[in-house]
C-alpha cells in the first residue's frame, strides 16, 4: 500500500505479544530501506526504530532490540487499596544499573543523608509482601512507623 502524498510504500501494521507486553509493529518502504517501529500499545509508547534493506531484517532488529529493552523492566502487580493496610516487603531502584534492593530494615540502615538522596531520585519501587507496587505516598507513611 503506498501513502498518499509521501514517499512510503509497503506499509503494514501489526500486533504481537512479547512475555507481558503488546505490541504494535509498523512498517513500510522509505526510498530503498525498510522502517520497522515498535510501540508499546498501551500506554502507546514508542521502543524502538530500526531500518535495514529487508522487510524481514528491519523487524528482526526491531523485535530484538525491543526484547533486550523489555527484558531489563521490572514488572510488577498493580497496587489495589482494600481495607488491609499493605505491608511494606523490599525498595527497588532499578536504575542505574546495577539494581538494588533492600528490606526495609536494611533501608533504614542506610544513613539519613544518604536514605534521602535514594527518596528524592524518584527511581525508587516500593514493593508489599504480595508483590504489589505500593504508591510513594503509602511506602513513605509506612517507612515512618517502621522507624519509630
Amino acid at each position: 500500500m503506498k501513502v498518499p502524498g509521501t514517499l512510503i510504500s509497503e506499509y503494514q501494521e501489526k500486533t504481537v505479544k512479547m512475555a507481558v507486553w503488546s505490541l504494535q509493529i509498523i512498517t513500510y518502504r522509505l526510498s530503498t530501506k525498510y522502517v520497522c517501529i515498535v510501540n508499546n500499545v498501551d500506554p502507546g509508547a514508542t521502543i524502538c526504530r530500526e531500518s535495514a534493506s529487508t522487510r524481514e531484517a528491519a523487524q528482526r532488529r526491531a523485535l530484538e532490540r525491543a526484547n533486550q529493552y523489555l527484558s531489563g523492566t521490572i514488572t510488577l502487580d498493580p497496587f489495589v487499596p482494600d481495607a488491609i493496610e499493605p505491608s511494606l516487603a523490599k525498595i527497588v531502584q532499578p536504575k542505574p544499573e546495577p539494581s538494588k534492593t533492600f528490606t526495609v530494615a536494611e533501608f533504614l540502615g542506610v544513613p539519613l543523608q544518604d536514605r534521602m538522596k535514594y527518596i528524592l531520585s524518584g527511581t525508587l519501587a516500593f514493593v508489599s509482601d504480595q508483590n504489589q507496587l505500593i504508591p510513594a505516598g503509602t511506602a513513605m507513611k509506612l517507612l515512618s512507623e517502621a522507624s519509630a
